[in-house]
């Protein structure tokens, strides 16, 4: 299947999803839950917006839980976008720096985290098991 080998070939992933009854969108999690092989020890951030002040906050920590629930390695920094209906411009631009100067931080520091990650996979990969001398 085209979808999991992309998700098997990925370093990293970000799961991405608008706050829905104060959790990710079931979409999301019946992805997660189809494909939930590709995502182990696999660095993954999350993003999450919302309608009100808190911008998504509680589908951030479930998603975070999740992650763990996968075997994977959810990023503790998350980017939340509160009041999302007026945080882009009808084209897509943002209209608050704020929210610019907060998804570079984040992908700024999701990609040291990943790549952390990814190094030592790498490394793990290259090292032999030591055989034990009896």
């Amino acid at each position: 299947m085209v979808v999991a080998g992309k998700l098997a070939e990925a370093d990293g992933l970000i799961f991405i999803s608008p706050e829905y009854h104060g959790s990710y969108t079931g979409v999301l999690k019946n992805a997660i839950d189809h494909y939930w092989k590709e995502f182990k020890k696999k660095p993954i951030g999350v993003v999450a917006t919302g309608a009100g002040s808190l911008g998504g906050i509680n589908a951030t920590t479930e998603m975070q839980q999740l992650v763990l629930s996968l075997g994977a390695f959810p990023m503790p920094q998350k980017l939340i976008v509160p009041y999302v209906q007026h945080a882009f411009e009808d084209d897509g631009t943002p209209n608050n720096e704020k929210y610019v100067a907060q998804a570079e931080q984040f992908v700024s520091e999701y990609i040291w985290f990943a790549q952390a990650i990814t190094s030592a996979h790498k490394r793990d990969l290259m090292e032999s098991p030591k055989e034990v001398q009896a």
